[in-house]
């Protein structure tokens, strides 16, 4: 017997959330843009478009410590940002 699998928002959404809590922000933003792709409902748009925003803001944070801890330390970040 074949299992008819299908993805939707809600799949989107919670593959969004576990990316969030891995902190891999690209990923995770690009899963909550699949999500609303698929949604037509506009509460579950806003939300999905708040992830986007907060995962946006999480790698322009990411990123400007990564080049703080560049600039400040020769051999690495202290705080593992620099990898």
């Amino acid at each position: 017997m074949t299992s008819n699998t299908s993805t939707n928002h809600l799949d989107y959404a919670d593959a969004s959330e576990a990316a969030e809590r891995g902190s891999a922000w690209a990923q995770a933003s690009a899963l909550w843009q699949k999500a609303i792709d698929l949604c037509d409902d506009p509460t579950h748009n806003a939300t999905y478009q708040a992830g986007i925003a907060r995962c946006d803001a999480a790698a322009v944070i990411r990123q400007t410590a990564r080049k703080r801890c560049s600039r400040t330390v020769a051999h690495g970040c202290e705080y593992g940002l620099a990898r």
